[in-house]
């Protein structure tokens, strides 16, 4: 999020809770904070949004918010896993995968299905975590989500990277790249040119790898995400030594 951006999301959220507390909707604040914790955690403060999501997890808990609850527990791994507490993030986005099982929410468990796939993939269980990619990837295209499919196909270019099969790893950030320009999502598509340029990189195809790069961070750029632009400086910084 850009720095404006951000502190409007914020402002927003901060507001949202102090009305629910006004008129006693502890479903209302649950949902505020839950959200709150969200525009922390896309900036880094995982620490603050762990803070927040318990507070909300507890009053969706009592406000009996099974759909507030299960962000709350998805969005609580996410702190658990910058934690490197894989315990914990296994079991956030465990309990919160039973829940939009229970609810149907089929998006929410491919996101959980995903993230799940992110903790075996840190943990070395790498056949555990590519059968869950492989799920998640198989029921968002049943549903025709195509936003799901693309960040999986990231995932799985990405973890096709960490075993060193550079030729998988290529397609499906190839893949992941053609999508996400088809519906629009510029930071996805950052993201994936910064992948192809590491994939690039790893292969010894430096020209490539720095054109990757540098569209990437034009991109971040452009729409203010600044973490992902401290990223594709990193990785340009790499590439830029290598061709000196």
């Amino acid at each position: 999020l850009g720095d404006v951006y951000k502190r409007q999301a914020l402002a927003h959220a901060d507001q949202a809770t102090a009305q629910a507390r006004q008129i006693g909707d502890a479903s209302l604040e649950a949902r505020a904070l839950s959200q709150r914790g969200a525009i922390l955690i896309r900036t880094g403060d995982y620490d603050g949004a762990q803070l927040g999501l318990e507070t909300a997890l507890d009053l969706a808990t009592t406000a009996d918010d099974a759909k507030t609850s299960a962000e709350c527990l998805y969005r609580l791994g996410h702190c658990a896993l910058a934690h490197q507490d894989y315990t914990a993030a296994t079991r956030h986005y465990a309990s919160a995968l039973e829940t939009y099982q229970t609810l149907h929410d089929r998006r929410g468990e491919i996101n959980c299905r995903l993230m799940l796939g992110v903790v075996y993939r840190r943990q070395g269980r790498h056949e555990v975590a590519s059968a869950s990619y492989q799920q998640a990837l198989i029921m968002a295209q049943d549903i025709g989500w195509k936003y799901g499919q693309a960040d999986l196909l990231a995932h799985m270019g990405n973890h096709s990277l960490d075993l060193g099969d550079l030729e998988a790893a290529t397609r499906f950030h190839r893949q992941a790249l053609k999508m996400c320009q088809e519906i629009g999502d510029r930071e996805g598509e950052a993201l994936s040119l910064d992948s192809l340029g590491l994939v690039a990189y790893a292969e010894g195809k430096l020209d490539e790898a720095r054109r990757r790069c540098d569209e990437a961070l034009a991109i971040q750029r452009a729409i203010g995400y600044r973490r992902g632009e401290g990223y594709a400086l990193t990785h340009l910084g790499q590439v830029l030594i290598d061709l000196g």
